[in-house]
């Protein structure tokens, strides 16, 4: 019984998998055990009690989120939670930056390229950081966003791996949407070019959660669905199999589901705030049980925060439902009083 709670638990709290196994898999393992292998699945298949296990968390996933979000104490919570975090949008501008200058300083002092997994030297190195510095002091923010995207690019068309990054390219997207040079030197000093940008602000939350949503779901459908083996290293070298003793192909199949779940909710903004949070949890509990560099991660920390305080916004689901429930209320009889 206790092995089955166990099992039912990992399927439930899958929070020791990594969102970049390529930051945490040792040297080489992508070319001696990458590829596609659909038959590595077929084991967990072929398993009834891993298959009625998946049917019924998913069952009572659903049924728990129809029955919480219509449970007046904890609907009022999360309406209460909500309206915080809406308050916190005056706070995004600065987010962005401290996720920029961190990550960017951060691949510097490494010899980066954007990403750990693309060493190049000290030249792009130096620029990082001066790029780093310039976003947590506010300083000429414009040419510093452009020649980050240009770095980006770059780095993308150095491996395709690096849409598993698209949240930094979001991120400096977000500086040119948000238009605020507060707080920061180029405010202070009135020489902000942020205010010949007229692009409008209703688009900041989709932005970013097409840059979120979209790596999230990259990395687990190409790390974990088309290179399972690397996933299943990566389950073997830290022992993961046997904290929660299920398979490893189990272990690879159950975190690309969740992860591409949670990518794909946040993408569409279906219950965009809770997945946002859910999702700065999990990632946490990885940050700190696979002890990875602080500075590759928080980018990814600083925009599913933004998330959270936006929440769905412009062209998304949740928008798209409230404004549906808003129109079904029933509307005040002409002359009717209270």
């Amino acid at each position: 019984m206790k092995k089955y709670i166990a099992i039912l638990t990992s399927l439930l709290l899958p929070f020791l998998s990594s969102a970049h196994i390529a930051y945490v898999a040792p040297e080489g393992t992508f070319e001696k055990f990458g590829g596609t292998d659909w038959s590595y699945f077929l084991q967990v298949f072929h398993n009834p009690l891993y298959v009625s296990l998946m049917i019924g968390v998913a069952g009572i996933t659903i049924g728990l989120a129809f029955l919480l979000r219509r449970t007046p104490p904890v609907r009022k919570f999360f309406d209460i939670t909500e309206q915080i975090l809406a308050s916190y949008h005056e706070f995004i501008p600065w987010i962005i930056r401290l996720g920029l200058g961190i990550a960017l300083i951060g691949a510097g002092t490494e010899h980066a390229l954007i990403s750990p997994i693309i060493p190049h030297g000290e030249a792009f190195g130096v620029l990082e950081i001066f790029l780093g510095f310039f976003f947590l002091v506010g300083f000429a923010l414009v040419p510093a966003v452009l020649t980050t995207l240009g770095l980006y690019i770059i780095a993308l068309f150095h491996t395709s791996y690096l849409i598993g990054n698209l949240d930094i390219f979001a991120l400096a997207i977000g500086v040119l949407v948000f238009h605020s040079a507060r707080p920061g030197v180029d405010d202070i000093l009135r020489i902000s070019l942020l205010r010949f940008i007229h692009i409008k602000r209703h688009w900041l939350a989709p932005i970013m959660r097409a840059g979120v949503g979209i790596a999230m779901t990259y990395l687990a459908i190409y790390e974990k669905l088309l290179n399972p083996h690397v996933s299943d290293v990566v389950v073997r070298a830290y022992g993961l199999n046997h904290v929660i003793p299920v398979s490893p192909a189990m272990w690879v199949l159950a975190v690309a589901i969740i992860e591409i779940l949670v990518g794909l909710c946040i993408f569409v903004g279906f219950f965009t705030r809770t997945t946002a949070c859910v999702a700065i949890v999990v990632l946490s509990f990885s940050f700190f049980f696979f002890k990875e560099s602080v500075a590759s991660h928080v980018s990814l920390f600083s925009i599913l925060a933004i998330v959270a305080i936006e929440g769905g916004g412009f062209l998304s689901i949740d928008s798209w439902l409230a404004k549906r429930k808003k129109t079904e209320l029933p509307q005040p009889v002409f002359g009717q009083t209270d």
